[in-house]
């Protein structure tokens, strides 16, 4: 369960949305959206431009992926759109919680590249790959950028197409200690697992 926030309440920039859920707290800021956690604690926002769609295809995509439970709905105001989730008091995941966490991750992955249609867009990937070196020039991962790129030259990603997440960099990965999971399958009583920031994934037009 998450614990209410603490402290004063920042600077009001969203007087729309808080009438209606209260004072928001910022927890991070991505490429794409803020994230803020209501002053209860138990939900967050992840605020994107408005015009974008962005709110709307990452709740499709969370109920996609089986994770409807974790969304909340999504409403617009104050010149913005946002996804309204339930909060999950966890940290991003770190390489000694990967053991723990992986059973669940595969199984999540496995079923969604389970759902299969048409071919995988190699002129979206090729995109894709330019713009994360883009933003990840200098970090040392030239052998994770070869992983796809070499494949792809060779042609060997023309392939039937699967649901992917697109963007499952560590940030992205979120663990906790509570005894929920909400898993495909079901709840379980292990620690809590959850991939977030789904607006890369495709529920539409097939991609890889």
């Amino acid at each position: 369960m998450s614990e209410p926030m603490t402290g004063p309440a920042p600077t009001s920039q969203f007087p729309e949305l808080e009438a209606r859920y209260g004072a928001l707290y910022p927890l991070g800021t991505g490429m794409q959206s803020r994230v803020y956690a209501t002053a209860g604690g138990d939900s967050v926002l992840k605020i994107y431009r408005q015009g974008q769609g962005a709110a709307e295809l990452e709740a499709a995509n969370l109920r996609r992926a089986g994770l409807s439970d974790w969304v909340l709905g999504t409403v617009s105001g104050d010149g913005v759109e946002a996804l309204v989730m339930r909060r999950l008091a966890g940290k991003t995941i770190t390489a000694a919680d990967l053991p723990a966490a992986l059973p669940q991750l595969r199984e999540l992955l496995g079923r969604l590249h389970g759902q299969s249609g048409g071919r995988v867009n190699l002129e979206h990937v090729r995109e894709r790959l330019r713009r994360f070196r883009s933003v990840l020039a200098g970090q040392g991962l030239e052998d994770l950028f070869a992983a796809v790129e070499d494949p792809l030259e060779r042609g060997l990603l023309d392939v039937p197409a699967a649901f992917c997440h697109l963007d499952l960099w560590q940030d992205n990965i979120l663990i906790g200690p509570g005894a929920e999971f909400f898993s495909l399958t079901g709840p379980r009583r292990v620690g809590t697992t959850l991939c977030v920031t789904w607006p890369c994934s495709r529920p539409a037009r097939w991609t890889c």
